[in-house]
């Protein structure tokens, strides 16, 4: 998938590009610190938060990832809560494992976790509830 190539050589940059505010969709949000009750919608439950320094860094990239597999019907109201889930943990994991990890290693396991997806619907192996 070309748009992942190309987020890809954007791991080469010293300074990645940043969204203009934190990604929020599919039951998962990205953030810098913990989000205020007041400030999500009472009737869902609380989703999953990937609360990292570089949640704007982290967010360009779930922003970028989302448009081509929307695009090419890969994902679609019934499979983003795994998709963008997937992406959550593969966050969360290497924020887990490497607690102080750069801006790059967290948006290159984002990467490699969407690449893996790709691959999975290209063989018609992904799975979601």
């Amino acid at each position: 998938m070309k748009k992942l190539d190309e987020l890809a050589h954007l791991l080469a940059n010293p300074v990645l590009p940043k969204a203009s505010r934190y990604w929020s969709g599919a039951d998962v949000l990205i953030a810098s610190a913990p989000q205020p009750d007041h400030l999500r919608k009472s009737f869902y439950p609380r989703g999953r938060e990937v609360l990292t320094e570089h949640a704007l860094e982290v967010s360009y990239f779930f922003d970028v990832l989302r448009g081509p597999f929307y695009e090419e019907a890969l994902i679609d109201h019934f499979s983003k809560i795994e998709f963008f889930g997937r992406l959550a943990a593969a966050a969360e994991a290497c924020l887990l494992e490497q607690p102080d990890a750069t801006t790059h290693l967290v948006c290159a396991a984002v990467l490699r976790e969407a690449y893996a997806m790709a691959r999975q619907m290209d063989e018609s192996e992904f799975d979601f509830l």
